[in-house]
């Protein structure tokens, strides 16, 4: 008989593991890659909000314009210290390998970006994972 405490261990440690394990940027059970035919990735980023949360605050609110444009909210559209401002642009390709493209003056990243199970999103440059845990919010908006 294993004692009830290193089985809740070895339970919670399984539970853990496994959310790592999924969280790699690979299909596994629930988390799938936002591509396909058409403009399946565009269409999922466009007019939304992405939002990227630290542990305080917010860590960036970016809006996918769909012309194209990158805007930081800062502290919204209207605010007259801190505007809502354009940061770079964005852009997707289409097919399976779906990427998107953010550009910063001269920076350039392309990621294929991963829907989890629990409805985030998730930013990989392969199988590595740059930005974990994104959600997306429809329209401008602060989050």
């Amino acid at each position: 008989m294993i004692n009830p405490i290193i089985s809740i261990s070895i339970f919670l440690l399984a539970g853990v593991t496994g959310e790592a394990m999924a969280a790699n940027c690979s299909v596994s059970n629930g988390y799938v890659r936002v591509a396909g035919d058409g403009d399946v990735l565009k269409n999922e980023l466009s007019g939304k909000t992405a939002c990227k949360a630290n542990v305080d605050d917010w860590e960036w609110q970016e809006y996918h314009d769909p012309s194209g444009a990158l805007i930081d909210w800062k502290k919204g559209l209207s605010d007259p210290v801190d505007p809502s401002a354009q940061v770079g642009t964005w852009s997707t390709t289409n097919g399976s390998g779906a990427t998107v493209t953010y550009t910063y003056g001269a920076q350039s990243n392309s990621y294929a970006v991963w829907k989890t199970k629990s409805g985030f999103y998730d930013f990989c440059i392969g199988t590595t994972m740059k930005v974990r845990a994104v959600s997306l919010m429809s329209g401008q908006d602060s989050c």
